[in-house]
This record gives structure tokens, C-alpha cells and sequence, in this order.
């Protein structure tokens, strides 16, 4: 199931080619995918939708669908299988 995850802590490593750090261990939900695949999206939400991260990132996609609970449109990529979230202002897809 495609999951939707909250990530306060990150950085932008490189600009050329770009390169950006976020922290994600085994206690989240979206580990497993992002080992298994090496891919994700990082979706730019716009201010509008500030009370749906916080919410976002206060349950589980091991319990929660959340392209259903909030009303996500999942989009397909150019260059990854994972689901760009179509209400964001902007979705970068990334491979590692």
C-alpha cells in the first residue's frame, strides 16, 4: 500500500547533482519501502494543508491508509514507482 509519511528533519546536502538528507530509521512505517525500493517522493505541501502533515504524521501507515484518510490524490511518476501526492505544491522524485 502506498504510504504518506511526516519528515521534520532534513537538509539539502548538494546542489549539483542534487543530493538531500532526511532521517529515517526501522521505527518508521516507510523504512521497509524505502530500503526495499530506494526510491521516494518528497512532496512540497502547500500552507493550506499544514493541519493535514501534522495529522499525517501522528498515525501509521502500518494502521491508516492515508491517500484515503486525507483525501490524497496519488499521481504516478516519471521516474519512480512511489506516488506523488497531486495536493502538494511540488513533488521531487528520488532514487538512492
Amino acid at each position: 500500500m502506498p504510504n504518506v509519511m511526516t519528515n521534520g528533519f532534513n537538509m539539502m546536502v548538494r546542489h549539483a547533482p542534487a543530493l538531500i538528507g532526511c532521517t529515517v530509521g526501522p521505527w518508521d512505517h516507510s523504512y521497509r519501502a524505502l530500503t526495499e525500493t530506494g526510491e521516494c517522493v518528497i512532496s512540497v505541501p502547500t500552507a493550506e494543508m499544514a493541519q493535514t502533515v501534522v495529522d499525517i504524521g501522528n498515525c501509521s501507515g502500518a494502521d491508516v491508509d492515508k491517500f484515503q484518510e486525507f483525501g490524497l490524490t496519488a499521481l504516478a511518476g516519471e521516474k519512480v514507482q512511489a506516488p506523488l501526492v497531486g495536493e502538494c505544491y511540488a513533488n521531487i522524485e528520488c532514487k538512492f
